[in-house]
This record gives C-alpha cells, structure tokens and sequence, in this order.
C-alpha cells in the first residue's frame, strides 16, 4: 500500500548545480484522521446525544423501562464520547470550546446536585450551562438516572430529579452537537488544520501529526496515571472510591477500554472502515515499532477487560489485576511519547 506522495524540490545553487530533495506528503493519512475518524465519531456522538435527550424527555416516575432506556442511552453515548478523548485539543479543548470540561468533569458536586434537588426554581437547559462544571454533564445525569449506589428504581425517582434528567441531558446533546459542528468541514470546520495542515494553525503536516500523536499520548497518560492511578492508589496507597469515575453506573472498564480504543483508531486510521493512519507512516521506515505500537494498544485493551467484575469492586479486592492493566497502559504511554513522537517529528 502506498501510503505518502513523493514531491520533487528544484533548488538551484548554482548555474552547473541542481540539488534534488524528495518531500513526503502526509495529506491523504491526515484527511482520514480528520474526516473518517474524527468527525465521523463526533458525528455519532451527536447522534447519540440526541438519542440520549429523546430518552431522557421519557423518563416518569414508576416507569422502569423508560429509566432503563435512558440508561442505555447513557451508556452507548459515552462509548463516542470516550473514544473522542484523543481529540481533546482545538474544539473539546479550553483553548476551543470547552466541551471536556463542560460535560466530562468528575467528581460532581453531590452537595450542589442536591440542593438544586431540594429548591423551587425552574431547572433548564440554560439553568444547567450557567452551572459550574461539576454540576452537569454526563456524571451529572449518571447520579440522577443510578443513584449513589447505582440502584435506584423509577419508583425513587422525584419530579426534581426527573426535570434535572431531561435538563442536563439536553445540555449533553447541545455539547456535542456544538463540536461535531464545529469539526465539521460543512461547520466551522477546525478539520482543515489536518486536511490542509501547511494552511492551518499547525503551518505544517508533521505538526499536524505531532499534535494528533499528543493527543494519544495525553489520554494514555489520563487513563493509566489518573482515572485508573488515583481510585487504585489516591488513599494513601489505598483505594478511593469516590476517584472512580463512571462509578455509579459500573462502567469504568468500559469507559478506561473505550479511551484506548480511540487511540487505536486514531493510529490504524480504520474506524468505520478502512483507511490511512499513523501505522502506515510508521510502518514504511520501522515495521518493529510499528508492530509494538500496536500491540501494546490491544494488550493495554484487554488489561482493562480481563479485570474480574466491576472496577470498584476490583480495585478492592483483585488489586493486581487492576495493577496489570494500569502497567499495560503505562506502557503504551511511554511508547507513544518517548517513541512514536520522535519518529514522527522526525520525518
């Protein structure tokens, strides 16, 4: 597979003299990234989203089912989402439009939650984006539709409650909405800094994959040195429940696995179909690493899988497991930064 345009560069020294440097094009494994990875699953994040605000506007009060489809639509957007978070630069970013910190901070002020809970006022869509961060989003609306012990019943639930689901879950779908569009080549359209990356805010395409190698490594290094680490080891060496991200609702190994998961799209470039990646790249001038790369993606996936049971009762009672999967991620961290990086700001 030919995977990089050689360019021909004239360069005149002299009037007998003529140097000839071949240039490597990385456009077309950039335009996949951007359009058949990352806008594509910020495309079904939307769509998820709206699924997950359809759901919620159905939530009652004794009504189980309807509590059970919200939860799985819960569930199934925060696969995308979690996939997403190779991309937390430009849009999803501070620097952009925030959205990271806006739908995805943890842990959620339960003090605040509930005191909204136990109020009068009105609870809106515009009420819950005036909010602070740790007061919606998606562990928000995790608490509401599980309850702290993640049993909760449509029999439990409050009209407050019930208002806070439809609230917060519509902000959820407002979010999304707002980055895919603004990823979208037909929106504002920050995809051109990849597609046409000596154009765009990097100025060149080896920065361009410079930055979409960071943003594998950051989420590596999020997933095996924090979301993992600190519920493993943030009580003095001991566990610590309420670091646990996606606790109430058990899905912590979904959500670290998903993570890791999105890094592997990202490198293979295949993720609806197939297509160009950073394997590729890598795989023309050093096959071995190429080759370690990608196994260290799908060790550190099954690591987190093969943990027994849910997280919060492993990090208890089956630690070196837990402790297994936190190398494994580790492990692909290093490889991506102190390896992949200089191969590619190399090129």
């Amino acid at each position: 597979m030919i995977v990089a345009a050689f360019g021909i560069t004239l360069t005149s020294c002299s009037d007998d003299d003529v140097v000839i440097t071949a240039t490597e094009d990385y456009s077309s494994n950039l335009n996949n990234i951007a359009l058949n990875v990352v806008v594509k699953n910020y495309e079904v994040l939307k769509q998820k989203g709206e699924v997950a605000a359809t759901t919620a506007n159905a939530v009652q009060i004794g009504n189980q089912e309807a509590l059970n489809a919200a939860r799985q639509a819960w569930i199934e957007m925060r696969i995308y989402w979690e996939n997403s978070e190779t991309t937390l630069y430009g849009p999803a970013g501070d620097e952009g439009l925030g959205v990271d910190g806006n739908i995805d901070s943890w842990p959620i002020d339960l003090q605040f939650v509930n005191e909204v809970l136990g109020a009068s006022s009105p609870i809106t869509v515009n009420f819950i984006a005036e909010q602070d961060a740790n007061a919606k989003g998606f562990h928000a609306l995790e608490y509401l539709l599980w309850g702290i012990d993640g049993q909760k019943t449509a029999d439990q639930l409050t009209a407050r409650e019930i208002d806070y689901i439809k609230a917060t879950a519509g902000y959820l779908s407002q979010q999304t909405t707002n980055l895919y569009n603004a990823w979208n080549p037909a929106g504002t359209n920050f995809a051109r800094n990849l597609t046409d990356a000596d154009n765009g805010i990097y100025q060149s395409q080896i920065a361009a994959l410079i930055q979409v190698v960071d943003g594998m490594v950051v989420i590596a290094d999020e997933v095996g040195n924090g979301k993992m680490y600190d519920p493993m080891y943030g009580n003095n060496g001991s566990f610590s429940l309420e670091d646990e991200e996606s606790r109430f609702s058990n899905n912590s190994k979904a959500d670290f696995a998903d993570n890791i998961r999105g890094i592997k799209y990202i490198y293979s470039g295949d993720y609806q179909s197939s297509g160009l990646g950073l394997s590729e790249i890598v795989a023309v001038q050093n096959p071995t690493l190429d080759t370690a790369i990608k196994t260290a993606i799908d060790e550190a996936i099954a690591g987190i899988e093969n943990i027994p049971g849910t997280f919060t009762s492993a990090i208890q009672n089956n630690r070196p497991a837990v402790e297994n999967a936190i190398d494994k991620v580790i492990i692909l961290q290093e490889i991506l930064d102190s390896q992949l990086k200089p191969y590619i700001s190399g090129l």
